[in-house]
């Protein structure tokens, strides 16, 4: 359960940092983040 949440977190989370103008920072987060679990 806590994979779908991280995912559905994500999912949130993405577009928001992207239309920030930090695409490569949320990569480098979602694969800690992946790597982590």
């Amino acid at each position: 359960m806590k994979l779908v949440n991280l995912m559905a977190v994500l999912m949130l989370v993405v577009p928001v940092v992207t239309s920030a103008g930090h695409p490569v920072d949320i990569n480098r987060a979602s694969a800690e983040e992946l790597a982590a679990a």
